[in-house]
């Protein structure tokens, strides 16, 4: 992750620069200050494994690949330029997504002897929700000021106005993305996604009877948000009551005894859990 982010600007630095040609001197101020700007966030979070640097991380790689591809669609940009330039930013977001990358950042804000494992991201966000709040974060912290380097001050300032808001928005909701995990403890594992519990919920390791990959056709309480991939089965001896998210501000009590959890690496969390002493298989 470290190594494809320090490369980014020397595989873009070509596109960007014909991507900058020609344009008045503020906006090309402007622009250098957005695009390396956000290059230095980018690597800072890349050195400091935290939820919150895997956020930015999200937001700023998929940025990469939109300044690359408005640089390949100039006609005077040179076709190395712009292979390499999208071929760049592509291997960031790559190595952003990568799960052993995710798990790294997710674990890098545990406290003493946790583990924490993330959650797959529900197919039915990354198909929708996910890339449109991607494009108002990068649209609306970048066209006002744009537009005010370009001297266009009404709509620069309805553009500042109108999208710094839902883009503050949109990444507290690609952060709550970061804060759901599963968490290996000294007393068993605990399931923490606020996107469909209201608080965690503590499965003791002496009520854990199975962890394992489920099979089809189970009949355990799916709390995967329809992710695909391996979905893993957990088993107590005894229900455990927990308030399941019905909406915005609205939980239900309901008692889990099976359940369904998505882990972007179920093997990993397999054999980590084998070794907290848990019953897997």
């Amino acid at each position: 992750m470290r190594l494809a982010w320090i490369l980014l600007p020397i595989s873009c630095a070509a596109a960007i620069s014909h991507l900058l040609d020609h344009r008045s001197t503020a906006v090309g101020l402007v622009a250098s200050a957005l695009i390396f700007g956000g290059w230095g966030v980018g690597l800072v979070a890349a050195l400091v494994p935290d939820p919150r640097s895997l956020t930015a991380l999200r937001v700023l790689a998929p940025a990469a690949v939109v300044a690359s591809t408005a640089a390949a669609l100039r006609p005077a940009t040179p076709t190395w330029a712009t292979a390499l330039g999208l071929a760049g930013a592509l291997l960031a977001v790559v190595a952003v997504i990568a799960p052993v990358t995710v798990d790294a950042f997710v674990d890098g804000g545990s406290y003493g002897p946790e583990q924490r494992w993330a959650l797959r991201v529900p197919t039915g966000l990354l198909l929708g929700p996910v890339p449109f709040a991607l494009a108002l974060v990068i649209g609306g912290l970048s066209a006002g000021p744009l537009l005010l380097a370009a001297g266009q001050w009404v709509l620069g300032g309805l553009a500042l106005v109108a999208g710094v808001p839902p883009a503050i928005g949109a990444i507290r909701a690609i952060h709550h993305l970061a804060l759901r995990w599963l968490v290996l403890v000294p007393g068993g594992m605990v399931l923490h996604d606020r996107a469909v519990l209201a608080d965690p919920i503590l499965f003791a390791r002496g009520a854990v009877v199975a962890v394992a990959p489920a099979t089809v056709g189970t009949t355990a309480t799916d709390l995967t948000l329809g992710a695909h991939g391996l979905v893993l089965f957990v088993a107590l001896a005894e229900p455990v009551e927990a308030a399941r998210r019905t909406g915005r501000q609205r939980a239900d009590t309901v008692r889990l005894q099976e359940v369904l959890v998505s882990p972007v690496r179920p093997g990993a969390f397999l054999r980590e859990a084998g070794r907290h002493r848990l019953p897997v298989g």
